[in-house]
């Protein structure tokens, strides 16, 4: 397969999964929609939880060149994947909470570790091959992933400050799915290069 095709496959997922999400999180804060402890609010915050969680999942596993090839259709992961990719964000997401600085440190290992998770790693240390095998390049992409999602933290505080409501909710998610992709997409190909070959 070309690298066009491979391109095209997986803009045929990534571009829909980015633009569901973004298009899920915005109706989560339509008006009317207080923080509380009410049944309306949780069921929001599980749609968002769950939106954003198979979301990941689906773009790791897209972004596997060996998941996206054509003889194999992949994106139907076993269950213990998709409550791994839940966990992973549920650290994100609890990050955020803690602190801003732990926000960019936390999601750059996820995506560290997301495209093992896809891909069905037998062992937590194989996760971690691209460090073996590629150091130099895996050392280099952790600090674009952490200056990236910073970045990424401050264009949201900012939509967030300069543009309020549905819309707002509606670009952040946009725009963070598109950094997302592209960082799990380089992570993926690290990954996939460092992989043995069978």
């Amino acid at each position: 397969m070309s690298r066009r095709d491979a391109l095209r496959r997986l803009l045929t997922v990534t571009v829909p999964v980015i633009v569901v999400n973004a298009a899920v999180q915005a109706v989560t804060v339509l008006p009317g929609t207080t923080p509380g402890l009410g049944m309306g609010f949780v069921l929001l915050t599980l749609v968002s939880f769950v939106s954003f969680s198979a979301s990941a999942a689906l773009l790791a596993a897209a972004s596997l060149p060996a998941l996206s090839a054509p003889g194999r259709r992949r994106l139907l992961l076993p269950v213990a994947t998709w409550a791994a990719f839940a966990a992973l964000v549920l650290a994100v997401a609890l990050s955020s909470l803690v602190s801003p600085v732990l926000l960019p440190i936390v999601a750059t290992v996820a995506l560290v570790i997301a495209p093992g998770l896809a891909s069905g790693a037998p062992r937590p240390r194989s996760i971690a091959r691209p460090f073996a095998a590629t150091p130099l390049r895996a050392a280099l992409l952790t600090i674009v992933s952490l200056l990236v999602t910073a970045l990424g933290l401050v264009v949201a505080l900012l939509v967030g400050f300069f543009i309020a409501g549905p819309w707002s909710a509606l670009l952040t998610w946009l725009v963070l799915g598109g950094l997302a992709a592209a960082l799990l997409h380089a992570w993926a190909r690290l990954w996939a290069r460092a992989a043995p070959r069978e």
